[in-house]
């Protein structure tokens, strides 16, 4: 693969970056298949399959958030609007602290290699894995968890935040005899408005994991930065991130359908099907993570050079 120049890559497009990244994976296939199978296969494996353990913790706490909605609030109108909002913000902390462990200690370490090897490539210098775990991959690591739990506190909050303005605006407008619908309105609006927010905060999250895995810099000053080089790239980081997260959750909606199962379905799948799927979707989660890693580094070095900081500067070249 020959590299671009910092005078085309500042250019490229979210389709661009894809066809970049299919580039790259060539260059880098043996390394590529040997993370994936060392270390995604077995975080995709947790991801999938957590739903088997992680299921009746949820439904406890949902149910015991219903018990003091319904002793505090009593017979609101929004009850099961706040029943499933509860249940799946439940279901997502849940899940995020179950993954914590199992993110520090495969998908980092995965997501780290992939991106090195990207920024070695782009610098038309080869990678040599005993060389990058010797001299950088701790160092990497470290930045990269601190980065993300800067992202996770940052991202509480503003779930806080938006949840606290639901309850205070929609009490608010319910005591002035609001009628449903335009009380539905309101939530819908305030929703909307927290799904953009959300998804801008993804990218910069995205984005700032990049960088404090090329860059010494981490936590705060790695997310101040991203918010700095991401000026005038939004939409395309918005475009990578739809494509990423429709890919990923179409497997992850399979194996929960195919494998995991759904409550009260009328058709059975039965276990020759489970035992030859699991695999395979296991298989295509795994590739589709670690290949994301692969354009959200081609999307820093686009980032980057739109702001015209020397192509020499995109990583640390003294540890490789």
């Amino acid at each position: 693969m020959g590299a671009r120049g910092p005078e085309e890559i500042h250019c490229l497009g979210a389709l661009d970056i894809i066809k970049e990244s299919v580039a790259a994976l060539r260059a880098i296939s043996s390394l590529f298949f040997w993370v994936a199978a060392l270390l995604a296969t077995p975080f995709s494996i947790v991801v999938l399959s957590q739903a088997w353990i992680t299921s009746p913790v949820v439904e406890n706490w949902a149910a015991r958030i219903e018990a003091s909605a319904l002793a505090t609030r009593g017979g609101v109108w929004f009850l099961p609007s706040y029943r499933a909002a509860c249940f799946k913000l439940v279901d997502n902390l849940v899940s995020h602290a179950f993954q914590l462990p199992f993110y520090i200690t495969l998908a980092i370490p995965a997501r780290a290699t992939i991106s090195w090897a990207v920024a070695l490539l782009y610098s038309s210098r080869k990678f040599h894995l005993h060389s990058f775990l010797r001299a950088a991959a701790l160092k990497v690591c470290l930045r990269a968890i601190a980065t993300y739990l800067w992202i996770c506190a940052v991202m509480l909050a503003c779930t806080t935040l938006i949840l606290s303005l639901l309850v205070v605006v929609t009490t608010f407008f319910q005591a002035l005899g609001l009628s449903v619908d335009i009380l539905f309105l309101i939530v819908a609006t305030i929703c909307l408005a927290f799904s953009l927010l959300f998804a801008h905060l993804v990218i910069i999250s995205n984005l700032s994991i990049t960088i404090s895995m090329l860059e010494d810099i981490q936590g705060r000053a790695a997310l101040m930065k991203a918010i700095l080089i991401l000026r005038g790239r939004t939409q395309v980081g918005l475009l990578l991130f739809i494509i990423a997260t429709a890919a990923t959750a179409s497997i992850d909606s399979l194996f929960q359908y195919r494998v995991v199962g759904v409550p009260g379905y009328k058709y059975a799948i039965d276990l020759s099907s489970k035992l030859w799927e699991m695999p395979l979707l296991v298989g295509m989660y795994s590739f589709l993570y670690l290949f994301n890693s692969i354009p959200s580094a081609i999307f820093y070095f686009t980032c980057k050079s739109s702001c015209c900081e020397s192509f020499d500067r995109f990583f640390l070249p003294e540890n490789q």
